[in-house]
């Protein structure tokens, strides 16, 4: 049996007042977060495009008649090597684009309003010229 008895307020005081880069203050108001929090998952899809496209690169260059590699597993490699690599690479755009501040305007807004009615109204026209040739 313990002789003295630990107060848990303290406990939690402790626990609160504990600060790192991944856990901050509450009181310490919006934090950023590095890059790195925001472009890990695409740089992790580029390696593992870059390995797997290396894989079929070897198995490409291995597979022959007398090998028991199976030659169509060679260019199924490369060919999924490569759908990695180019799903990372228009990724990093993509993200680049989102973490910029987002200023609105009023022309910004006839702006965008104007290119989605643009944009309907194309394809409209797309889907009654291609009507009226089936109907033909």
């Amino acid at each position: 049996m313990l002789s003295s008895v630990e107060d848990p307020q303290t406990d939690l005081k402790t626990v609160k007042s504990f600060q790192s880069p991944l856990f901050p203050a509450e009181d310490s108001g919006p934090v950023e977060r590095p890059l790195w929090s925001h472009y890990h998952k695409p740089i992790f899809v580029l390696v593992i495009g870059g390995l797997v496209l290396c894989t079929g690169v070897a198995l490409s260059l291995v597979s022959s008649e007398k090998n028991s590699v199976p030659q169509v597993l060679g260019p199924v490699f490369l060919s999924i090597g490569l759908m990695f690599i180019l799903v990372a690479v228009v990724w990093f755009p993509i993200i680049k684009d989102k973490l910029k501040p987002v200023t609105l305007s009023f022309f910004s807004i006839i702006l965008f309003f104007l290119k989605h009615i643009l944009v309907l109204s194309f394809f409209k026209l797309i889907s009654l010229i291609t009507f009226r040739f089936i109907c033909k």
